[in-house]
């Protein structure tokens, strides 16, 4: 049932954009925001809306609707988006790696090696760690 005396929420002018790229910012949960931010930038946190910016080429990760601003160095971790290019190449290579071996270890298991297990055989037997 619609509530004929409520004024449909309007999106302020500007508050959608990064203060800085100006790129318009993808809706993000506070809560998000909160559980990525270092104590100290935890101080600053309006319960408004905020924003993640999505441009990888500026510092701004999060920002809300009242103008605060959080970068890289507030956070806790790592933003994937907001890593370098060769940061994030070097990531892949290093998981495609971990996966080929992870792979030549099940095969090995597979083939019947007695020096090999495959956790995923193991887990599907019942025979986890």
């Amino acid at each position: 049932m619609s509530d004929c005396c409520s004024v449909p929420a309007q999106p302020i002018a500007g508050v959608d954009l990064c203060p800085i790229s100006r790129t318009r910012g993808t809706p993000v949960d506070v809560l998000t925001v909160k559980a990525l931010l270092t104590e100290t930038a935890l101080q600053r946190v309006n319960n408004v809306a905020h924003r993640f910016c999505p441009d990888s080429s500026c510092e701004v990760v999060y920002f809300d609707a009242e103008g605060a601003s959080y970068v890289k160095e507030d956070l806790r971790v790592p933003v994937w988006q907001k890593e370098p290019f060769e940061t994030k190449l070097a990531q892949l290579r290093k998981f495609r790696k971990t996966l080929r071996e992870y792979l030549a270890q099940c095969e090995r298991s597979l083939s019947g090696s007695a020096d090999a297990e495959c956790p995923v055989i193991e887990r599907l037997e019942g025979r986890a760690k």
